[in-house]
């Protein structure tokens, strides 16, 4: 009975050996498999690198108009500050000078260099409040050369005299142009854009989206195209007929 036993024994050992070789063949085989998975997995076949480049190019595409017109926005933004700066200058100057509204000419230099000589704005060095920042001309050489922000001409002349009105004389601030970005034609300005605009819209330079920036005798900034420009009423450019 023993030996009996003693075979049986022998039978089941012989079972079991054999079913773990095949396991063993087969966790080889699998493992041999799951290898070259790997490895065929981690090579990059120039499909894909041009498929991964396609995708760049296509957002690229996507990207840079956006990039485009913010960095548009953010001069004329840029722009509208130094039109809110000049206008401050501006009712400082006239609340030093008896309320009475500069005319385009100060201390024998034009209004934005004499605003600055007078320490209304930062030093002239740099041309401070003469350059709009979307402006295509290129930068100016003088005080009068490419300056691409004016102010209203007719503020100190009329019929061709020197006069100064006080602020209380205009009874449509708000409607008058004080400050806009100018064409920067006639590099003496007067009455062809430069440092000072006259009684035409063609004077203003429109480099903002076809729009210019104007700073309003009340001190508010807008952005106006030359359609909307050419309806505003005709003290927006010639202040005397506002009375």
């Amino acid at each position: 009975m023993k030996r009996v036993k003693s075979d049986r024994v022998n039978v089941f050992t012989l079972i079991e050996l054999l079913a773990c070789q095949g396991v063993a063949r087969r966790a080889t085989v699998s493992g041999v498999a799951s290898e070259r998975s790997r490895k065929r997995s981690s090579v990059f076949t120039l499909i894909e690198l041009l498929v991964v480049i396609a995708i760049i190019a296509i957002l690229a595409a996507m990207l840079l108009p956006a990039l485009s017109q913010a960095k548009s926005k953010a001069k004329e933004v840029n722009c509208a500050n130094i039109k809110k700066q000049l206008m401050l200058a501006t009712i400082l100057y006239i609340s030093d000078y008896q309320e009475r509204v500069p005319p385009a000419t100060i201390v024998g230099v034009p209004i934005w260099l004499g605003l600055s000589r007078l320490e209304y704005l930062p030093k002239e060095s740099g041309y401070f409040g003469a350059i709009c920042t979307s402006s295509e001309l290129k930068p100016p050489t003088s005080s009068t050369n490419n300056i691409t922000i004016g102010y209203n001409y007719s503020f100190g002349k009329r019929y061709g005299q020197n006069i100064s009105k006080k602020l209380g004389f205009f009874r449509h601030p708000h409607d008058i142009a004080s400050w806009a970005c100018s064409s920067g034609s006639n590099v003496n300005g007067g009455g062809s854009g430069g440092w000072a605009f006259d009684s035409s819209v063609s004077h203003f330079g429109y480099w903002h989206s076809r729009k210019t920036n104007i700073s309003f005798l009340d001190g508010h900034v807008d952005s106006l195209s030359i359609t909307q420009a050419s309806v505003m009423p005709s003290w927006f450019l010639t202040p005397w007929s506002d009375n």
